[in-house]
């Protein structure tokens, strides 16, 4: 029987940030080719049942006392908001060496003793790379979400903090050693190939969102939403608007709606800003926005709260980073701003009604249909990894 291994530390069930959904996406889409898939998840599992029935999967938790410790800290500083932004702004970056753990990896290997079991072994992440059995003969796969080192070069220009530092030449040897390596946008592979990564070796899985127009609740006034997680990069991005962009609009026509996490790291308020924290349904936030921005100033891969936007026939505000793996689609499918007086010069063509905004809204999820046409880009995976089974 074929039969594959998925290693993660990331709570995918959840999807409530871009790595998750696309682990999720990864996962249904084995489901949903009848490929058994067995979960070695890093971490406490809650939902062990409903996750199993869900995607048809076997999951095993696994963890270390320090992997727990972890987790736990993780836990309470999230539910404190601004203590969570004063730990990360003192945080020294560390080396994907110090994210290894033995205990954890012998654990592993205790668990699934028999690797040669499975066809294919994927991990997410390059940090885990150091569970990938050594002698382990079947396929290796690796999911990289992000080129690494590229990210942590972009977060040291910013002087930004980073989850750890990598060299190119060090995620280059990493990579080499894997049959498969998924990247998710256009740009990063691009990357891997000025890096000397073998190109038979990359495969182009783009996260996707199924286009679906959300129809707007009428109001008087311009809704302009930020939807994110409590993330750094999402945290800057908000607040850095707050304070250069709509402080300065001259128009009280406006509001700013924000959702997700990030809602409660808001420094700067008025009577126009409104934030919701978490939602169950998506789509009820979009249907109170009329533009999405995502003034995103660091970070690294494509980001999958544009993507969401456009497929929901949002017109979209990015930056030069949000537009990273989507360069074709600027002023077709969305508009880019870098600057302040960019922002308020579309906001207020919009409220001037000299933007085209049915045709825009139309392009956005024309672009992502055709942008991201996963059905192809799932076959060419399971065709390759299949191969030779």
């Amino acid at each position: 029987m074929t039969k594959f291994l998925l290693i993660t530390d990331i709570e995918f069930w959840k999807e409530n940030a871009g790595n998750a959904k696309r682990i999720s996406q990864l996962i249904l889409n084995f489901k949903n080719n009848n490929i058994k898939l067995d979960i070695a998840f890093i971490g406490k599992i809650y939902k062990k049942e409903w996750i199993e029935n869900r995607y048809s999967v076997n999951i095993q938790e696994i963890s270390s006392l320090k992997n727990f410790f972890i987790i736990q800290c993780k836990n309470i500083i999230n539910k404190f908001p601004y203590l969570r932004e004063k730990v990360r702004r003192n945080l020294k970056h560390t080396t994907i060496e110090n994210l290894k753990s033995t205990k954890l990896k012998r654990r592993v290997e205790k668990i699934y003793k028999n690797f040669e079991e499975y066809s294919g072994v994927i991990v997410e992440y390059i940090y885990l790379d150091y569970l990938m059995p050594e002698e382990y003969q079947g396929k290796k796969i690796i999911d990289t979400h992000d080129i690494q080192s590229d990210r942590y070069i972009t977060y040291q220009k910013r002087n930004k903090f980073c989850r750890f530092k990598i060299s190119v030449e060090e995620e280059k040897k990493i990579l080499q050693k894997y049959d498969y390596i998924l990247l998710i946008s256009e740009r990063d592979m691009k990357i891997a190939k000025e890096i000397d990564i073998d190109e038979n070796k990359l495969l182009y899985l783009p996260i996707y969102e199924k286009t679906k127009k959300i129809v707007k609740t009428p109001s008087s006034k311009l809704r302009i939403g930020f939807i994110g997680a409590a993330i750094d990069f999402n945290i800057d991005a908000i607040n850095w608007f707050i304070e250069n962009v709509f402080s300065k609009l001259k128009n009280n026509n406006v509001e700013l709606h924000i959702y997700g996490g990030v809602s409660r790291l808001i420094r700067r308020k008025n009577n126009n800003i409104f934030t919701y924290g978490f939602i169950n349904d998506i789509d009820d936030a979009y249907k109170n926005i009329d533009i999405v921005i995502n003034p995103i100033q660091i970070g690294g891969g494509i980001k999958v709260k544009n993507i969401e936007a456009m497929s929901k026939g949002k017109i979209l505000i990015t930056t030069d980073i949000g537009a990273q793996g989507l360069e074709d689609g600027i002023n077709k499918a969305f508009l880019l701003a870098n600057f302040p007086e960019e922002y308020i010069d579309i906001i207020e063509k919009y409220l001037e009604k000299n933007l085209k905004i049915d045709e825009m809204e139309k392009n956005a999820m024309m672009y992502i249909e055709k942008k991201l046409n996963y059905k192809k880009y799932y076959f060419e995976f399971f065709e390759k990894i299949l191969g030779d089974n």
